[in-house]
């Protein structure tokens, strides 16, 4: 919902900042690891990434809709990803993602319904972009879950940085968004969500 209200680049980027949400959530409210200085700096200057973006250049624009979903959504997912980390000690990792899937795709498909909405089946496009965002979906999720179980959190959610990079380049080439994908508060911005990134892995690296 909230990509379908921003921008691909828009969205890439804030989906970077994943990476020190799940910091804060593991360290914060779940106590799995502590947050230094150097982590905490490190998510300072993800979120003035996210500023930036939004308050200039071409990408000033903030809806709640929009943006607001986007960086909801990712706090859902730190949230999720601890509680991955927690039951995954005496869980298969494989079958608890299956569990998640079929138990969030039946509550998502009766909402949809219930709002009216509906999917035509039949082999085009679609359908083809569908099964490759399931396909995505579950391996990666699976595989997320098992690096979980015997990993940190900030460790393994640190990789999230690869997400706005390949996100503000997939935008610009399948997209077209070109302009705003290489203007200079968005390079910026993904600058600094890569920074923050790098930083908090530097320091789970030292501990």
């Amino acid at each position: 919902m909230g990509l379908s209200h921003t921008s691909g680049v828009n969205g890439s980027i804030i989906s970077g900042t994943s990476a020190f949400i799940s910091l804060l959530v593991a360290s914060l409210i779940f106590h799995y690891e502590k947050i230094t200085a150097r982590k905490a700096l490190g998510c300072f200057i993800g979120f003035l990434g996210i500023l930036f973006m939004n308050i200039s250049g071409a990408s000033a624009s903030f809806s709640f809709a929009g943006e607001g979903f986007v960086l909801m959504s990712q706090f859902c997912g730190s949230i999720s990803a601890a509680f991955v980390k927690k039951f995954t000690q005496n869980q298969n990792a494989v079958l608890l993602s299956g569990y998640q899937f079929s138990l969030g795709g039946i509550l998502l498909a009766i909402t949809g319904y219930l709002m009216g909405g509906h999917i035509t089946f039949g082999f085009n496009l679609g359908l083809l972009v569908l099964i490759h965002l399931a396909l995505v979906s579950a391996i990666a999720y699976t595989i997320w879950g098992l690096l979980l179980s015997v990993n940190p959190v900030s460790k393994i959610g640190v990789y999230m940085c690869v997400t706005p990079i390949i996100g503000v380049i997939l935008s610009s080439v399948v997209l077209h968004e070109s302009n705003q994908a290489f203007q200079l508060s968005s390079l910026i911005a993904l600058l600094l969500v890569s920074l923050s990134v790098f930083l908090v892995n530097k320091e789970t690296q030292a501990d």
